[in-house]
């Protein structure tokens, strides 16, 4: 672990500690000052210009750490049923490998966006866009939160080979993913190095089977046993 995430998990867990979970969604002066700060370290950090520079590159791929891509790309089969927090390049990722994707998304405007680059690419038959307006970045209600990380209703569980926690309220949505995962489907955790998942997925350390870092983010990748995963609460 670098020291500036090191000091960065330092902070968000005193932060915890003193102010409750989840600050930067309650308090917009907070989230700007993070958002002014992540500005002037993505200006100098070499790890932020060489992801900058894959992604302008490789306009297909999905905002994920690099060296995962390929990883979970070999670990992904024709006809898996995909669930993930968060549309994006990784929605139209998934849909190109064959999967049929749940897409759980927050802001209505992506989701239209992510849904015309899915008509575009004629893959609009294999992915659901279900949106829960996240209305703020700060202040949001703990009905907001449990409507997201609910919002996969309606599956008899387990329902999904693959599922991806991408979006708003990682954590919420982890403790939703072991009634979801099918044994031996793979999670797929990006920004793995937040402080707020940190506990959790300490617990699914003996199911890791990749962890990524590009410098800047973590994404690891599990494997479920055949009991299915611990709970994350």
């Amino acid at each position: 672990m670098t020291v500036r995430r090191r000091l960065f998990d330092l902070t968000r867990r005193l932060s915890n500690r003193l102010f409750g979970p989840e600050l930067m969604h309650r308090s917009g002066l907070v989230r700007g000052l993070w958002a002014g700060w992540r500005r002037i370290v993505e200006a100098f950090s070499p790890a932020y210009r060489r992801q900058a520079r894959f992604e302008r590159e490789n306009p297909e791929a999905p905002w994920l750490v690099p060296a995962a891509i390929p990883f979970i790309e070999r670990e992904l089969r024709a006809e898996m049923r995909g669930l993930e927090w968060g549309a994006g390049r990784s929605t139209l990722w998934l849909a190109r490998q064959g999967l049929t994707l749940v897409s759980i998304e927050g802001r209505r405007s992506w989701r239209d966006k992510v849904a015309a680059w899915l008509q575009r690419d004629g893959l609009a038959a294999r992915v659901s866009l279900p949106v829960v307006d996240v209305l703020r970045d700060h202040g949001v209600d703990p009905g907001t939160i449990d409507a997201y990380a609910s919002a996969p209703k309606g599956f008899v569980p387990p329902a999904f080979d693959v599922v991806l926690v991408d979006g708003h309220f990682r954590s919420a949505c982890l403790r939703r993913v072991p009634t979801l995962l099918a044994p031996g489907g793979l999670l797929i955790v990006d920004n793995a190095e937040v402080a707020d998942v940190r506990d959790q997925i300490a617990r699914l350390a003996p199911h890791r089977i990749g962890d990524f870092d590009n410098g800047i983010w973590l994404t690891h990748v599990y494997r479920a046993p055949a009991e299915g995963l611990p709970p994350l609460d």
